[in-house]
């Protein structure tokens, strides 16, 4: 990597920690391996990891990429590929993000092609700023409703104007901890350490990706709207597929339980139909 490349992915710090969690989520989704972190733009680069990634957002498998190109024309022929589909057949607005550009490595176009992933597959825009796509469930601002609908009740303000500001004294977090697992009180008040608490007990109770972000990122003045965003997408799915299951287990337990009944209830008139039978044999036989 250029030594330029270099100093621009030191600089970005908490993003790229929680961008890489966010592609990990999705790449583990679709039975994929994920990427390293100090290595997942170099891992970029030839098109494999990112065509894994599109499989697991789009569902679709993507024909023609080469799983081990080395020649640098194979390469660009993998990204074109790419291109192709996320410009023509998604209708993606990349933003002048170039095949090459991911090609070299860089920081802060493989940055900019997850956010647009990330605006396009798990907020509905790939511009960012209108809910209006024909697939979008809202965009932010119905993220922002979700996390107000789970949270008001528990923090007794029915409105989170933003993912930013609103998230640095680990309230919110911890409400949405709370809309889970009522029955587990703050331990400290301190920011910190609230909401050190609360990234923990996600990654252990409902596997939200451990170090996806630090307290230290959230807990400043104006914590990164996008490394918020990106982290409460990621524990939303969590949230949801931790209730469904929950659900599905109750569901199992009373299918379970209703059929202990039945199979009661039969061998109960089996036995009352003996007994039954074995007293008018009786009678006939005193006869």
């Amino acid at each position: 990597m250029p030594q330029a490349y270099a100093e621009t992915k030191d600089s970005m710090g908490g993003q790229h920690r929680t961008f890489c969690g966010w592609v990990n989520v999705k790449l583990r989704e679709g039975g994929f391996t994920p990427v390293g972190y100090e290595s997942m733009f170099e891992d970029m680069q030839n098109g494999v990891a990112l065509a894994h990634l599109l499989q697991s957002l789009t569902g679709r498998h993507i024909e023609g990429i080469k799983q081990q190109p080395k020649n640098p024309l194979v390469i660009q022929a993998n990204l074109q590929i790419l291109w192709e589909l996320m410009e023509n057949r998604e209708e993606i607005d990349l933003g002048g993000i170039t095949s090459i550009s991911v090609s070299q490595g860089n920081p802060t176009s493989v940055m900019a092609l997850i956010w647009r992933l990330i605006l396009q597959y798990d907020l509905g825009s790939s511009s960012g700023s209108s809910p209006s796509s024909p697939k979008s469930p809202g965009g932010i601002s119905q993220l922002l409703r979700w996390v107000e609908g789970r949270t008001s009740q528990i923090t007794g303000n029915s409105v989170v104007k933003n993912f930013s500001s609103n998230w640095n004294n680990g309230v919110l977090l911890h409400a949405l901890w709370l809309s889970v697992m009522p029955d587990q009180p703050a331990p400290s008040s301190d920011p910190i350490e609230l909401v050190s608490y609360c990234l923990r007990e996600f990654s252990v109770q409902l596997a939200v990706p451990d170090q996806m972000v630090v307290a230290d990122e959230i807990t400043v003045a104006q914590p990164d709207k996008k490394v918020v965003v990106a982290y409460v997408i990621c524990l939303k799915a969590a949230i949801e597929k931790f209730e469904q299951e929950k659900i599905e287990r109750a569901e199992a337990k009373l299918s379970e339980q209703s059929a202990q009944m039945l199979l009661a209830g039969q061998l109960f008139q089996q036995g009352l139909a003996g007994l039954l039978n074995a007293n008018k044999n009786g009678v006939h036989e005193n006869s």
